[in-house]
């Protein structure tokens, strides 16, 4: 335990108080965030060079902070409302939503319509909020380095198809493994 001694029953063999998790979640995301923010600013500042762009790396990251602060505060209160209505804090809404999964014995939770209806809202906010923010970085990579629309569309867009490659590749190949491991395994 790191601070409390209340475990948290909600997630079986978690040794952890939700206040912890959230903690521990705090300090991980002080030290994740900024390496996430200058790593993908980095990339993006070498591919601007490689498209012959000639902007500094310390105003595109000033550009990029200046959309990327007030998003990624606004997600993160559309997060805390969402999660503070689906586990019951929220008032009147919470009772829409609250009641959202539910068990019934052996068979898999189900949904209710005002659960999914805020999950549906919540995901269509967050798919908006994550279009608009590619299309100010396409904008902010413009105006730091003095490039083309399709340029800077590249240097912003190369990066995350190249995560979806790696992804993808990587799930082909667990799921082979997978497969593999099934038809060699003798059964009894």
């Amino acid at each position: 335990m790191l601070f409390s001694s209340h475990t948290n029953t909600n997630i079986p063999g978690l040794a952890l108080s939700a206040t912890d998790f959230y903690l521990l979640e705090l300090v991980g995301m002080l030290i994740l965030a900024p390496a996430i923010f200058f790593g993908q600013v980095g990339i993006q500042y070498l591919l601007a060079r490689a498209f012959k762009g000639t902007g500094s790396f310390k105003q595109q990251a000033y550009n990029q902070l200046l959309f990327a602060v007030p998003l990624g505060l606004v997600s993160s209160i559309i997060s805390a409302v969402f999660i503070s209505f689906t586990s019951g804090i929220g008032g009147s809404l919470s009772l829409l939503l609250a009641s959202g999964v539910t068990t019934t014995g052996t068979t898999a939770p189900t949904f209710s319509g005002g659960y999914l209806l805020g999950l549906l809202v919540f995901e269509l906010l967050a798919g908006g909020i994550g279009i608009y923010t590619i299309v100010l970085n396409i904008f902010s990579i413009m105006a730091a380095h003095r490039v083309s629309g399709g340029k800077a569309t590249a240097i912003v867009l190369l990066p995350i198809a190249l995560l979806y490659v790696v992804f993808f590749v990587l799930v082909f190949v667990l799921v082979f493994i997978s497969v593999t491991a099934l038809m060699h395994t003798t059964r009894p």
